[in-house]
């Protein structure tokens, strides 16, 4: 968050997330500091609202949490799957999935992202689906390119023998 506009106040994360326990939730804007949203969240570019999480996360939100049992770094990933009280996510960019977060340990729900000229609800319909689309292009990348390795080590092994 910046103090550029008038009447803002810099918090850092964990105030916030004081705050917001203590019943005061405010919307928190910050970019991110990673690719691991890309393309739907651009690094040093793109603005994203965050609230505090007021509900059990879904599948298709778009969450900041920390893994480290609230010390940064804090991460920004979409939930892919929600079991029990722990909910599993990974960035748009990513190949594997993060471990299983614990929802005590998820902060906040983000509401838009500010592009250039456009905000979107990366948690809407259209965004949703087009993030599962790309999920399915990244992961299937992903095994072309663990296939490609395997079978270039395995003409490798056999060239030296």
């Amino acid at each position: 968050m910046t103090g550029s506009e008038a009447g803002t106040r810099v918090l850092s994360v964990r105030e916030w997330r004081q705050m917001a326990l203590g019943g005061v939730e405010i919307p928190m804007r910050f970019t991110v500091g990673s690719d691991s949203m890309r393309p739907l969240i651009r690094m040093k570019r793109d603005v994203v609202t965050l609230m505090p999480l007021d509900r059990p996360p879904r599948p298709g939100d778009v969450v900041l949490f920390s893994p480290n049992g609230g010390e940064p770094p804090y991460v920004l990933h979409r939930v892919l799957k929600v079991e029990g009280k722990t909910a599993q996510t990974m960035g748009d960019n990513c190949y594997k999935p993060d471990g299983w977060i614990p929802f005590d340990d998820i902060w906040g729900l983000a509401l838009k992202v500010r592009k250039k000229h456009i905000s979107i609800r990366p948690g809407g319909l259209v965004w949703g689906r087009l993030a599962r689309a790309w999920f399915k292009v990244r992961l299937f990348m992903g095994r072309v390119r663990g296939l490609a390795g395997r079978i270039l080590r395995a003409g490798n092994r056999a060239r030296r023998a």
